[in-house]
C-alpha cells in the first residue's frame, strides 16, 4: 500500500514540475540584426560581422585597382576551403554564405560558383543539349574561370580563471592568384569575448 501511494506521490510531483516547466516557456521574436550572445561562443553576429569588415578590407586593397587597370574587368573570385581549426563546432558553411554575399553585392567582383554547383549546372546544361530549344540552349565549355581563390581558417584560444574566460577568436583569410599562385591580399581579424559565470551557491 505504501508502494502505491509513494508511487502516486511522485506522478503527481512530476506533473506538477512538468506544468510548471511548460507555464514558464517564453518566447521572442528577435530582430534579424541582433542575436543574442547566450554562451559565448562563436555565432550568427560574429559571422555577418567579421566577414563584412574583410571583405571590405579586400575590396579597398590595392590588387583590385591593380587587376582592373590590367584587365579591363572586374575579377572574378572562387571560395576554397575554410577550415574550422577552433576547439568548439563552428557552422562554417554559414560564414561561406555571408562572404559571398559581401562579395557579390558589393559589385566589385564576381563569385563563381563552387565545385559542388558547378556540378549541377553542368547537369543541366548537358540536359539542356537534348531537350531545349535551338534559341535557348546554352552552350557547352564556355564557362567563366576564376581568377583568384579565396582560402582561410577559424581559430580560438581561450584564457581562464575561476568563473572568468576569455575567448580570441582568429579569423585568417588569404585571396590567391590561380594562375600565378601569389598572395595578393591577407588579412588577419580577431573576435574577443569575455565570458562570466556567477557561481552556484548552495
Amino acid at each position: 500500500m505504501r508502494k502505491v501511494i509513494n508511487l502516486a506521490a511522485l506522478t503527481l510531483i512530476i506533473l506538477i514540475m512538468s506544468s510548471c516547466a511548460s507555464q514558464n516557456t517564453q518566447v521572442t521574436r528577435l530582430s534579424n540584426d541582433e542575436v543574442p550572445d547566450l554562451s559565448g561562443r562563436w555565432n550568427a553576429n560574429d559571422s555577418r560581422d567579421v566577414s563584412q569588415q574583410m571583405i571590405m578590407s579586400m575590396l579597398s586593397s590595392a590588387w583590385l585597382s591593380n587587376f582592373r587597370s590590367e584587365e579591363e574587368r572586374v575579377p572574378r573570385i572562387i571560395l576554397g576551403n575554410i577550415e574550422n581549426r577552433s576547439d568548439e563546432h563552428i557552422e562554417t558553411g554559414l560564414f561561406v554564405k555571408d562572404i559571398e554575399r559581401e562579395i557579390t553585392n558589393s559589385g566589385k567582383a564576381k563569385f563563381v560558383s563552387s565545385k559542388d554547383e558547378r556540378k549541377e549546372i553542368r547537369e543541366e546544361r548537358h540536359n539542356q543539349q537534348s531537350y531545349a530549344s535551338d534559341e535557348t540552349v546554352k552552350a557547352l565549355a564556355n564557362e567563366a574561370a576564376a581568377d583568384f581563390m579565396l582560402i582561410g581558417s577559424i581559430k580560438s584560444l581561450r584564457d581562464v580563471i575561476d568563473n572568468q574566460q576569455v575567448i580570441t577568436y582568429q579569423v585568417d583569410l588569404e585571396l590567391i592568384n590561380i594562375e600565378t599562385n601569389e598572395k595578393v591580399w591577407l588579412e588577419t581579424m580577431p573576435k574577443n569575448k569575455m565570458i562570466y559565470r556567477k557561481k552556484v551557491k548552495f
